[in-house]
Protein backbone atom coordinates (compact mmCIF):
# COMPACT_ATOMS: atom_id res chain seq x y z
CA UNK A 1 0.00 0.00 0.00
CA UNK A 2 1.46 3.37 -1.06
CA UNK A 3 1.86 6.04 1.56
CA UNK A 4 1.41 9.61 0.34
CA UNK A 5 3.43 12.24 2.20
CA UNK A 6 2.32 15.81 1.79
CA UNK A 7 5.32 18.04 2.58
CA UNK A 8 4.36 21.68 2.85
CA UNK A 9 6.34 24.06 0.62
CA UNK A 10 7.26 27.35 2.17
CA UNK A 11 6.33 30.39 0.00
CA UNK A 12 9.80 31.85 0.46
CA UNK A 13 11.39 28.68 -0.88
CA UNK A 14 9.21 28.88 -4.02
CA UNK A 15 10.11 32.52 -4.54
CA UNK A 16 13.83 31.79 -4.14
CA UNK A 17 13.61 28.99 -6.68
CA UNK A 18 11.98 31.31 -9.21
CA UNK A 19 14.70 33.94 -8.69
CA UNK A 20 17.40 31.32 -9.12
CA UNK A 21 15.79 30.07 -12.35
CA UNK A 22 15.52 33.63 -13.72
CA UNK A 23 19.19 34.34 -12.98
CA UNK A 24 20.22 31.09 -14.66
CA UNK A 25 18.21 31.98 -17.79
CA UNK A 26 19.83 35.42 -17.90
CA UNK A 27 23.31 33.89 -17.64
CA UNK A 28 22.57 31.52 -20.56
CA UNK A 29 21.30 34.43 -22.69
CA UNK A 30 24.42 36.50 -21.97
CA UNK A 31 26.64 33.54 -22.84
CA UNK A 32 24.79 33.15 -26.13
CA UNK A 33 25.34 36.81 -27.06
CA UNK A 34 29.04 36.54 -26.23
CA UNK A 35 29.38 33.38 -28.32
CA UNK A 36 27.60 35.02 -31.28
CA UNK A 37 29.85 38.07 -31.14
CA UNK A 38 32.95 35.85 -31.01
CA UNK A 39 31.77 33.86 -34.03
CA UNK A 40 31.10 37.03 -36.00
CA UNK A 41 34.55 38.36 -35.24
CA UNK A 42 36.13 35.07 -36.33
CA UNK A 43 34.21 34.96 -39.60
CA UNK A 44 34.79 38.56 -40.59
CA UNK A 45 38.29 39.50 -39.45
CA UNK A 46 38.89 41.79 -42.42
CA UNK A 47 36.09 44.11 -41.41
CA UNK A 48 37.93 44.94 -38.18
CA UNK A 49 41.24 45.81 -39.82
CA UNK A 50 42.21 49.10 -41.44
CA UNK A 51 44.89 50.24 -43.81
CA UNK A 52 46.83 53.02 -42.17
CA UNK A 53 47.79 55.04 -45.21
CA UNK A 54 51.14 56.79 -45.33
CA UNK A 55 51.38 60.55 -45.66
CA UNK A 56 49.99 61.92 -48.90
CA UNK A 57 52.43 61.02 -51.65
CA UNK A 58 53.85 63.33 -54.26
CA UNK A 59 51.54 61.77 -56.84
CA UNK A 60 48.49 62.90 -54.88
CA UNK A 61 46.79 59.49 -54.74
CA UNK A 62 44.45 59.03 -51.76
CA UNK A 63 46.20 57.78 -48.63
CA UNK A 64 43.61 58.17 -45.84
CA UNK A 65 42.80 55.05 -43.75
CA UNK A 66 39.88 52.97 -45.04
CA UNK A 67 38.36 49.66 -43.97
CA UNK A 68 39.86 46.78 -45.90
CA UNK A 69 37.25 44.21 -46.85
CA UNK A 70 38.35 40.61 -47.38
CA UNK A 71 39.54 40.27 -50.96
CA UNK A 72 39.77 37.37 -53.36
CA UNK A 73 42.71 38.72 -55.39
CA UNK A 74 46.44 38.75 -54.69
CA UNK A 75 48.76 41.42 -56.15
CA UNK A 76 51.55 40.22 -58.44
CA UNK A 77 54.68 41.80 -59.90
CA UNK A 78 53.86 42.96 -63.42
CA UNK A 79 57.36 42.46 -64.81
CA UNK A 80 57.30 38.78 -63.77
CA UNK A 81 54.40 37.90 -66.10
CA UNK A 82 55.02 38.17 -69.87
CA UNK A 83 51.47 39.34 -70.67
CA UNK A 84 51.89 42.30 -68.30
CA UNK A 85 55.62 43.05 -68.53
CA UNK A 86 54.97 45.66 -71.22
CA UNK A 87 52.75 47.77 -68.98
CA UNK A 88 54.78 50.95 -69.50
CA UNK A 89 54.34 50.81 -73.28
CA UNK A 90 50.64 49.96 -72.90
CA UNK A 91 50.08 52.95 -70.61
CA UNK A 92 52.02 55.26 -72.94
CA UNK A 93 49.90 54.22 -75.93
CA UNK A 94 46.74 54.78 -73.91
CA UNK A 95 47.74 58.26 -72.78
CA UNK A 96 48.71 59.29 -76.32
CA UNK A 97 45.29 58.13 -77.52
CA UNK A 98 43.63 60.29 -74.86
CA UNK A 99 44.50 63.86 -73.92
CA UNK A 100 47.59 63.65 -71.72
CA UNK A 101 48.41 66.39 -69.24
CA UNK A 102 51.77 68.09 -69.05
CA UNK A 103 52.66 65.66 -66.25
CA UNK A 104 50.85 62.33 -65.81
CA UNK A 105 50.92 60.07 -62.75
CA UNK A 106 49.79 56.49 -63.35
CA UNK A 107 49.78 53.50 -61.02
CA UNK A 108 49.30 49.94 -62.29
CA UNK A 109 48.12 47.23 -59.88
CA UNK A 110 48.35 43.60 -61.02
CA UNK A 111 45.87 41.18 -59.43
CA UNK A 112 45.71 37.39 -59.56
CA UNK A 113 42.20 36.11 -58.89
CA UNK A 114 40.89 32.97 -57.22
CA UNK A 115 40.41 31.16 -60.53
CA UNK A 116 44.06 31.79 -61.51
CA UNK A 117 43.30 34.53 -64.05
CA UNK A 118 45.15 37.85 -63.97
CA UNK A 119 44.26 41.44 -64.71
CA UNK A 120 45.53 44.89 -63.77
CA UNK A 121 43.96 48.20 -62.85
CA UNK A 122 45.54 51.24 -64.48
CA UNK A 123 44.85 54.28 -62.31
CA UNK A 124 45.45 57.61 -64.07
CA UNK A 125 45.39 60.40 -61.52
CA UNK A 126 45.10 63.46 -63.78
CA UNK A 127 42.57 61.84 -66.10
CA UNK A 128 40.50 60.62 -63.12
CA UNK A 129 40.16 57.17 -64.68
CA UNK A 130 40.63 53.53 -63.73
CA UNK A 131 41.07 51.16 -66.67
CA UNK A 132 40.92 47.37 -66.41
CA UNK A 133 43.67 45.69 -68.44
CA UNK A 134 43.69 41.98 -69.29
CA UNK A 135 47.30 42.11 -70.46
CA UNK A 136 48.81 41.12 -73.79
CA UNK A 137 48.79 43.42 -76.79
CA UNK A 138 45.13 44.41 -76.48
CA UNK A 139 45.08 48.24 -76.37
CA UNK A 140 43.82 49.80 -73.18
CA UNK A 141 41.42 51.94 -75.20
CA UNK A 142 39.53 48.70 -75.95
CA UNK A 143 39.21 47.81 -72.25
CA UNK A 144 36.07 45.96 -71.19
CA UNK A 145 35.79 48.29 -68.19
CA UNK A 146 36.79 51.95 -67.84
CA UNK A 147 35.70 53.83 -64.72
CA UNK A 148 35.24 57.58 -64.76
CA UNK A 149 36.09 58.61 -61.21
CA UNK A 150 33.99 61.76 -61.54
CA UNK A 151 30.82 60.01 -62.68
CA UNK A 152 30.95 56.31 -61.77
CA UNK A 153 31.76 56.55 -58.03
CA UNK A 154 29.03 56.55 -55.36
CA UNK A 155 29.08 56.84 -51.58
CA UNK A 156 27.45 53.56 -50.49
CA UNK A 157 26.88 49.98 -51.62
CA UNK A 158 23.14 50.71 -51.73
CA UNK A 159 23.75 53.26 -54.48
CA UNK A 160 25.58 50.67 -56.58
CA UNK A 161 22.24 48.81 -56.77
CA UNK A 162 23.39 46.05 -59.12
CA UNK A 163 25.13 48.45 -61.52
CA UNK A 164 27.84 46.93 -63.70
CA UNK A 165 29.92 50.11 -63.80
CA UNK A 166 29.42 51.96 -60.51
CA UNK A 167 31.81 51.44 -57.60
CA UNK A 168 31.97 52.86 -54.09
CA UNK A 169 34.30 55.63 -52.97
CA UNK A 170 35.75 53.32 -50.31
CA UNK A 171 36.65 50.69 -52.94
CA UNK A 172 38.41 53.29 -55.09
CA UNK A 173 40.42 54.53 -52.10
CA UNK A 174 41.36 50.97 -51.20
CA UNK A 175 42.60 50.23 -54.74
CA UNK A 176 44.58 53.47 -54.81
CA UNK A 177 46.22 52.60 -51.50
CA UNK A 178 47.00 49.04 -52.58
CA UNK A 179 48.52 50.35 -55.80
CA UNK A 180 50.70 52.84 -53.91
CA UNK A 181 52.02 50.05 -51.68
CA UNK A 182 52.16 47.13 -54.09
CA UNK A 183 51.77 48.41 -57.66
CA UNK A 184 54.06 49.99 -60.26
CA UNK A 185 54.06 53.78 -60.47
CA UNK A 186 54.82 55.78 -63.60
CA UNK A 187 55.44 59.48 -64.13
CA UNK A 188 55.17 60.45 -67.79
CA UNK A 189 55.37 63.92 -69.29
CA UNK A 190 53.53 64.99 -72.41
CA UNK A 191 56.90 65.60 -74.07
CA UNK A 192 58.03 62.03 -73.33
CA UNK A 193 54.81 60.63 -74.73
CA UNK A 194 55.10 62.69 -77.92
CA UNK A 195 58.75 61.62 -78.39
CA UNK A 196 57.89 57.96 -77.98
CA UNK A 197 54.92 58.31 -80.27
CA UNK A 198 57.13 59.60 -83.07
CA UNK A 199 59.70 56.86 -82.42
CA UNK A 200 57.09 54.08 -82.48
CA UNK A 201 56.82 52.11 -85.76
Amino acid sequence: MAIMLNTPVHPRSTQASRVTLALASLAVACAGVTLLASAEAALLPGTRSTLMGAATTATGFASEPVAEAPGTSVPFELSSVPDFAGYRAAVSRYLRARTPHRLNHVCVLGEQHGDGSRSAWVIWQEGREMVLWDGGREPLVNSRRTLNLRRDVVATEAEVAGSTYRVTRAWVRLQQQRCQRLGSRLELTRHQLNQRGRAAP
